[in-house]
């Protein structure tokens, strides 16, 4: 039976190993995950987030590092509301480490885990049409996540006066800098082949991008929406294959009130074809203000939605993970 792990942004549990910063007191640890471990830090300006990417230092990756640093001094230059401002990019003893602003807020995972039913409609369309926002200025600016997932989004605010629609996107780059050993429980790296899509998965001979990320942010919708994702499971290969293989379940099945239009959105967000996806999360974010709004067309109006099946499944982009995972399950 498949069980939706919680996880914490903005709770402080006790620190393994305080790292030593120059001009920074370390306060708390934030969050912890087999990706990065992110601090509570004061600064001389005020209170800040500082993050280390999980790296091996004997497997280290140039081409990978000065993307990541690449990427991150562009978010740095030019801030944006739906993005996590970065305020500085670092080596601390050999390892890369991002300062970034702090937010008082939950991640979208701790909160849809805290949950038994799905934060409705409204709160999910204003959610990701302002996630969608975000997303268009990064693939602008040639940045695309590929590790999106729900532990990704920060919903600003404090118990019931979340702001679901100034959600702000996080952790751009770690998916591509991160390594892992054999210290990290399969369990705990399952979660991440949630949101792949499956050209990330090596199946359809293209290479991930901008719209991998529009794949794992319809997986999110879907989430937020039915209050379930669209494939769960605890068994890794079965969660590859339903992302290749298996169409989601209907939006609008049982007693479900979900608009057409707004079902419509998600599986073309999560069709298996990128070519069939939306070709840019503005065009998304703007299909989203037309269905919020319930004026004009949408690029789905006469865009029948196509779930066809893939054969010869592979695995790209996570290859690391994907042999720990398959030695655990298999010993």
């Amino acid at each position: 039976m498949f069980m939706e792990r919680k996880t914490r942004y903005n709770e402080i549990y006790p620190m393994k190993q305080v790292p030593h910063i120059e001009s920074f007191s370390i306060l708390s640890t934030l969050y912890r995950c087999p990706a990065y471990t992110s601090h509570l830090a004061a600064s001389p300006s005020g209170k800040v987030v500082v993050t280390f990417p999980r790296t091996d230092p004997t497997t280290r990756n140039p081409d990978a590092e000065f993307r990541f640093r690449t990427q991150l001094e562009i978010l740095r230059g030019i801030p944006h509301p739906h993005l996590d401002r970065i305020l500085d990019v670092r080596i601390n003893d050999g390892a890369p480490c991002v300062i970034s602003e702090y937010h008082e807020g939950k991640t979208l995972r701790s909160l849809l885990a805290a949950r038994t039913a799905s934060p409705g409609l409204q709160k999910a369309v204003d959610c990701m049409r302002a996630a969608a926002d975000g997303l268009s200025w990064a693939h602008a600016h040639t940045i695309v996540h590929l590790g999106l997932t729900a532990d990704s989004i920060v919903v600003p605010g404090r118990g019931n006066s979340r702001d679901f629609g100034g959600v702000i996107l996080k952790d751009f780059g770690i998916a591509d800098l991160t390594r892992y050993d054999d210290s990290i429980p399969a369990a705990e790296l399952l979660p991440l082949f949630f949101t792949l899509a499956p050209e990330q998965l090596g199946c359809i001979g293209r290479d991930p991008d901008h719209r991998s990320d529009i794949y794992a942010l319809g997986v999110i919708f879907y989430r937020l929406v039915a209050g379930r994702y669209p494939f769960e499971t605890d068994n890794l290969h079965a969660l590859i294959q339903h992302h290749l293989h298996r169409p989601p379940p209907p939006l609008r099945r049982g007693t479900q009130r979900v608009p057409v239009a707004l079902e419509r959105i998600i599986l073309k967000m999560i069709d298996k074809d990128p070519a069939a996806r939306y070709a840019s999360a503005s065009a998304l974010r703007d299909d989203l203000d037309a269905v919020k709004n319930r004026s004009g067309p949408t690029v789905i109006d006469d865009d029948p939605v196509r779930i066809p099946s893939i054969e010869n499944p592979g695995l790209i982009g996570r290859e690391h993970e994907f042999r720990k995972i398959k030695d655990d399950f298999e010993s």
